[in-house]
């Protein structure tokens, strides 16, 4: 006979979380309790580092940096981050009214564990985006993440030249541009590829529909249209 051991004890031995204890229980033959005990022990801390590995990649907290003329768009995506359970600071709602702001803007950045950069031509221009640039650069040995997101086409800061970015510029609006961002934010567990794929064909088709168009706008394929029979495989009478 195996000896059988409800792995959720062991799992509170070794003080983990619930949302941390197998689903299934275990058997090792030819094993003690204390030898069992043991070796499901290890097997679970294995599964913790594995666990908090793929969690460390979906933040909790994010600053989102923007130029007030992008504020349209940073609402956009603050809505879509809490939508999958993130916690968003943006100073148009989160701002303390008696706060210094450098203070409370750089306080709020060291706070994050990601830290959203929306660029276009106007933000890069600005000096409060610069400073917060500047913040999040000097918190990444502590482990904040940088993404910057593309919204218009602009010239990159040259500190994030070796930071891979994501590209907005598309428009936020449509699905398969959303989608793309919770996998960049969230790991690509987040969202199925087969969700991925249908939302960006959706994307393309417009764009083929034109191009289609295009095609039997040229002059030389209507005059071939014209020349074929209405009903090619009909029989005439």
């Amino acid at each position: 006979m195996g000896v059988f051991l409800d792995v959720q004890r062991v799992c509170k031995l070794l003080s983990f979380s619930k949302s941390e204890y197998p689903i299934r229980k275990y058997k090792y033959r030819g094993m003690n309790n204390a030898g069992l005990e043991f070796r499901a022990g290890q097997h679970l801390l294995q599964m913790r580092r594995i666990l908090k590995t793929a969690v460390s990649h979906h933040p909790k907290t994010v600053f989102i940096s923007y130029s007030s003329h992008d504020r349209e768009d940073a609402f956009k995506i603050k809505q879509l981050f809490e939508s999958n359970q993130i916690k968003v600071w943006l100073d148009f709602f989160d701002i303390q009214t008696t706060a210094k702001l450098r203070q409370e803007l750089s306080n709020r950045v060291r706070q994050s564990e990601l830290f959203c950069l929306l660029l276009s031509p106007s933000a890069v221009q600005s000096p409060w985006v610069a400073e917060e640039i500047e913040t999040a650069l000097s918190m990444t040995t502590e482990g904040l993440r940088i993404l910057p997101i593309i919204l218009r086409p602009c010239s990159i800061p040259s500190q994030l030249e070796n930071i891979v970015g994501f590209d907005a510029s598309a428009g936020l609006e449509h699905e398969a541009v959303r989608l793309r961002l919770i996998r960049a934010v969230c790991g690509n567990a987040a969202v199925k590829e087969s969700i991925l794929l249908n939302a960006a064909n959706r994307l393309c088709w417009p764009t083929r529909k034109r191009s289609h168009a295009q095609n039997w706008s040229c002059p030389a394929l209507q005059k071939i249209s014209r020349l074929s029979p209405a009903h090619p495989f009909e029989k005439s009478t």
